[in-house]
């Protein structure tokens, strides 16, 4: 970024911005099971096909999880300043508020006042049947995942999101793509809106607690189960290992003793 023209610096952010997008749709594409987990990239308006919605929707019966999956990185000068006030400022000009436009928690205000309020015909056809929303925020950083983010993102989600008589919101729910991967395994049997509505529902009401530590269902370490993942893997080392003209180094047992 730092060698970028100020030019080129909008249409980079942009593409990998729709490469994080892309990751998390694909993960549900790939991995979930569509019998609990409908899934729904880059969902449109049925009146406004240029206008998107937000960056994936999850239906699971009567539940819609809107999805915001978001690229920023929090900087080490930030990350380990021990300064609130650097942290909260990040927050807000990244994953709340943003600047020249709408970001996470402001997107998904917004895309849940229109949903709620616009006629059937401007939808479309999946929100019918649907009662209950989950806002969730992705993030491509760990952050998303940690210590008392998810709490104040939450927080600043109610102080501006409006409420609906016809709907239930639940709490805004953030999480890392990481995160999001060792759900994965789960998801191949249970909803997304059930692993969530566990986090919501468990002790730590206030969502302070890391995801992993509030959630039985997101173990620590090592994903599993990822055999997409693994075959991609396999194929890159193939590719690589031809291009470079690699080969694999004799074993100890070969070596001769001198």
């Amino acid at each position: 970024m730092k060698g970028l023209e100020q030019s080129q610096k909008e249409p980079y952010l942009s593409f990998w911005g729709s490469v994080s997008e892309d990751c998390v749709s694909w993960l549900f594409e790939t991995y979930s099971s569509s019998s609990f987990n409908m899934i729904y990239p880059a969902p449109k308006y049925g009146d406004d096909p240029t206008q998107q919605i937000c960056d994936a929707i999850v239906v699971c019966g009567s539940t819609a999880i809107l999805i915001e999956a978001k690229l920023a990185t929090v900087r080490a000068d930030i990350r380990y300043s021990g300064d609130y006030k650097k942290m909260r400022a990040f927050l807000e000009d990244r994953l709340v508020c943003g600047t020249s436009r709408r970001v996470g928690v402001a997107q998904l205000v917004h895309s849940l006042d229109r949903i709620t309020s616009l006629p059937p015909s401007a939808l479309p056809p999946w929100p019918s049947g649907i009662r209950k929303f989950i806002p969730v925020i992705v993030t491509k950083d760990d952050i998303g995942s940690s210590w008392a983010v998810n709490a104040y993102l939450n927080k600043r989600f109610r102080q501006e999101a409006k409420r609906h008589k016809k709907y239930t919101i639940t709490p805004l729910v953030s999480l890392s793509v990481s995160t999001l991967e060792r759900l994965m395994k789960t998801l191949t049997e249970l909803p997304f809106a059930e692993i969530l509505e566990g986090r919501i529902q468990e002790e730590d009401k206030k969502l302070t607690r890391p995801f992993e530590a509030a959630s039985k269902y997101a173990q620590s370490g090592v994903p599993g189960k990822l055999s997409v993942h693994m075959e991609i893997l396999h194929g890159l080392m193939e590719r690589m290992t031809a291009d470079f003209g690699l080969t694999d180094p004799s074993s100890p047992a070969q070596d001769t003793v001198k």
